[in-house]
């Protein structure tokens, strides 16, 4: 069986994944800020900030796994304080690499956005166009890219640049419009 660890695991994004994983036989270990409700075999839940070292370390020696999935991120619209969010997005990017490469894990699955690009081109987006992030969340999940791709030669990493996520009762950035509109 695989043992993946899910940053973000008690997020909206890391629940679904956590769910469907551990629906098709996978372990799955969390780490996120908040508390995860999730009682499962097979699951594995630690509050911690992923910036900190010292929370990791135990987690990976542990842990042993076969990937990571790294869907932490603090969004713009939910912090005041653009250092925290840098230091979330940023920082627990590198010192995730950072354990990824120490303990081994082979692959990584970053949860970047579209946001890497902050005007309409009239046209969908090709990977040859180059980022232009336009504000703090969508620079910090290119510097989170960066951190991960510069390092290919101790693990792959796979970027999924998603849009924004919605689902009832989670609107996202689209509830603040919504808010205005009200």
């Amino acid at each position: 069986m695989a043992r993946v660890l899910i940053t973000g695991g008690a997020g909206f994004f890391g629940t679904v994944l956590k769910h469907r994983l551990l629906d098709e036989g996978f372990e799955c270990w969390s780490v996120d800020l908040c508390r995860d409700p999730t009682v499962r075999d097979g699951f594995t839940s630690v509050v911690g900030d992923i910036s900190d070292p010292a929370v990791l370390e135990p987690i990976f020696r542990e842990g042993r796994f076969d990937a990571v999935f790294h869907c932490a991120a603090l969004l713009a619209h939910e912090v005041k304080d653009r250092k925290a969010l840098w230091r979330s997005n940023v920082e627990g990017t590198r010192v995730l690499a950072e354990k990824v490469e120490a303990f081994g894990v082979p692959q990584v699955v970053f949860i970047s956005s579209n946001c890497l690009w902050g005007e309409n081109f009239h046209r969908p987006v090709t990977e040859d166009d180059a980022p232009k992030p336009v504000e703090i969340y969508g620079e910090s999940k290119l510097a989170g890219e960066r951190i991960l791709l510069g390092r290919a030669g101790a693990f792959a990493t796979t970027v999924l640049r998603s849009p924004t996520i919605i689902s009832p009762g989670r609107l996202g950035l689209l509830s603040i419009l919504f808010d205005f509109i009200r």
